[in-house]
């Protein structure tokens, strides 16, 4: 759903560049103008693996060693998220919001 909102208000920036200097004087054109916007928000999505002993019957584990391990395991997916970058890769023009999928290794 955000992702819709985002690209809907990329896509009114980009129809308001066409508007005349007397289009953009009108009132009410200049309030769903303001309603757009030009960025584009990248989001790398990171999918927590399994543990070992995770199993769908059994209760989650937060004793502090797992949630380091946890924490680890997160740490090295960000190190490679950082090194692919996908989100410095050319954008479509009217993207809002991209969603980056880290593959799972």
């Amino acid at each position: 759903m955000h992702q819709k909102i985002q690209d809907m208000q990329k896509a009114i920036r980009t129809l308001s560049d066409h508007l005349t200097v007397a289009e953009r004087k009108n009132k009410q054109l200049q309030a769903l103008i303001n309603l757009g916007c030009d960025h584009t928000i990248n989001v790398v999505h990171l999918i927590m693996k399994a543990m070992p002993d995770d199993h769908y019957f059994k209760d989650v584990d937060f004793s502090t060693a797992n949630v380091q391990a946890r924490w680890a395991n997160g740490a090295l997916d960000c190190k490679r998220a950082l090194k692919r970058k996908s989100w410095l890769q050319p954008l479509p023009p009217n993207a809002g919001l991209i969603i980056h999928e880290l593959p799972q290794e």
